[in-house]
């Protein structure tokens, strides 16, 4: 899914903890998210780095604001389909890079990503 709606190459990162991924990556991370884009450094392609596992904590709480933007019928769900959550998850680190969108297009990102759940 990632691959068909980006403009070049980038790769899909699974950790169990992105701070420490990107300690050992050196690259800047705020926090210790569930999810992270890093744009192409040097040759280095386009990185989506995804937490795996997540907690449930982590799950609802990112449907949580999904919901709280208005997105109550995309939240409910991936509520019943997780594997709709991780797409959309993926697909909105993606509008980061693709966008050059930085953390305070959260909502921008995430109508990116819902436009294409279906593609």
């Amino acid at each position: 899914m990632v691959q068909r709606h980006a403009t070049s190459p980038v790769n899909v990162v699974f950790t169990p903890d992105i701070a420490t991924w990107a300690i050992s990556n050196r690259i800047g991370v705020e926090g210790n998210p569930i999810a992270t884009s890093i744009p192409q450094i040097a040759e280095i392609p386009r990185r989506i780095v995804l937490k795996e596992p997540i907690t449930e904590n982590e799950f609802l709480g990112a449907i949580g604001r999904l919901e709280i933007s208005g997105e109550w019928a995309v939240g409910s769900r991936m509520r019943r389909e997780p594997k709709l959550f991780f797409t959309h998850l993926a697909l909105h680190e993606l509008a980061h890079l693709e966008n050059n969108w930085p953390q305070e297009n959260e909502n921008e990102c995430d109508a990116w990503a819902i436009a294409r759940l279906e593609d």
